[in-house]
């Protein structure tokens, strides 16, 4: 999705009345912080695959081991290319969302799409993306 403009990131799916929204927020500090759980995964196993390859792909580092998506969001809006909409820690992972599918309805973020991710205790900060 590089070099597409934001406006164009914002797609909506004609299945499962499922809103892929991006670039939603304009402000650095209003980045939605939400909770994975076990039965109900925020992020695809396809992008936790990615992330443990042996080639991730590593677009920076922060100068410390991230210990918490709060600690770990500056460093990783420095690098990002989009606009944070959304964190959430998984499996061990801080993630970073640039874009996220929500219920059309509610409008309630159900999972993400892209962006970054931090393995706690590390620093690489990797890009993913399940598009």
């Amino acid at each position: 999705m590089s070099g597409v403009s934001c406006a164009a990131r914002f797609l909506y799916a004609t299945f499962a009345s499922l809103e892929i929204l991006g670039c939603a927020t304009p402000s650095r500090e209003k980045v939605l912080v939400l909770t994975s759980r076990p039965d109900h995964p925020i992020v695809y196993q396809l992008a936790l695959e990615q992330l443990k390859s042996k080639t991730p792909k590593v677009v920076g580092e922060a100068p410390a081991a991230v210990s918490s998506v709060r600690a770990g969001l500056p460093f990783v809006q420095r690098v990002s290319r989009h606009p944070i909409v959304a964190a959430a820690e998984q499996d061990g992972w801080l993630f970073y969302a640039t874009a996220i599918a929500a219920n059309g309805l509610t409008r309630k973020p159900v999972s993400f799409i892209s962006g970054y991710a931090v393995q706690r205790g590390a620093r690489q900060i990797i890009e993913w993306s399940v598009w």
